[in-house]
């Protein structure tokens, strides 16, 4: 008698495992080259890890579940706002250093994942160029949105937040900006990981089931519309983690130049 559940298990553990290595060795590797980089090249490479963060977001979203979105630019807006204002809210509350770091990067996370569910519960009915036009729609709604809340969002200005220096135990060692570096670095290391292993669950086989042919993978027993809320989610929850942390590169967060 073969019994198939059993080797299932048992093969899904290995992937999972060989993702965190790889992962956490590609990790290592990028951060080792920030000491090979001068200073604004270290700003740079801080600059594309976080951009890297809303990128991968995508190959979620369009390429496993094959939803059309033109709104990553506003999801890591969102993120970045949502991170400037906890941040500021903890700066006026005495909160400084690691603890102010992360409570700020889950406010940003939320914030873009909230938005992200509202599209999705949309994503669930819409497609094609309705559901391209909505996200468009997003995109353009940002500049509006905080101008007409300018006492939240200060208008075209934009949020400035504290400036996060060195831990004291790295302040010999690297420069502030090989610092904001490693944080991008890490930050993105753990989205592209978080990523790699939800396309290769089973939560990644039914997105690809219902990008290939949604009829017959709701004939199978799929929940289509449980699938792309999901990869919504994923896809924004990534975008904003993106965003905070080029909200913490560079202190300031606007409409005119999102993060």
């Amino acid at each position: 008698m073969i019994r198939r559940p059993r080797s299932s298990t048992i093969t899904a553990r290995p992937t999972s495992r060989r993702i965190i290595l790889w992962g956490a060795a590609l990790t290592v590797l990028a951060l080792g080259m920030t000491f090979l980089l001068d200073p604004y090249r270290n700003f740079q490479f801080a600059t594309i890890a976080a951009t890297f963060c809303a990128v991968a977001g995508l190959t979620v979203l369009v390429g496993s579940s094959g939803q059309l979105s033109l709104g990553q630019a506003a999801m890591m807006a969102v993120g970045g706002y949502g991170y400037a204002l906890t941040a500021n809210a903890l700066t006026d509350a005495g909160v400084d250093g690691l603890a102010r770091f992360l409570l700020a990067m889950v406010g940003g996370i939320v914030a873009s994942g909230l938005l992200g569910l509202l599209l999705g519960m949309a994503a669930a009915r819409l497609r094609g160029p309705y559901l391209a036009g909505l996200t468009l729609a997003i995109t353009i709604a940002i500049a509006p949105v905080t101008t007409f809340f300018s006492g939240a969002f200060n208008g075209d200005a934009g949020l400035q937040i504290a400036y996060d220096s060195v831990p004291p135990m790295l302040a010999t060692l690297i420069a502030t900006e090989q610092w904001q570096a490693w944080v991008a670095i890490l930050v993105a290391g753990v989205v592209v990981t978080a990523l790699a292993s939800l396309s290769h669950s089973g939560i990644g086989l039914h997105m690809r089931a219902t990008r290939d042919d949604e009829t017959a993978a709701r004939l199978s027993g799929i929940r289509t519309g449980r699938i792309k809320v999901i990869a919504f989610v994923a896809s924004s929850v990534t975008a904003g983690a993106g965003g905070a942390v080029a909200c913490f590169i560079t202190q300031a967060v606007s409409p005119s130049s999102p993060p």
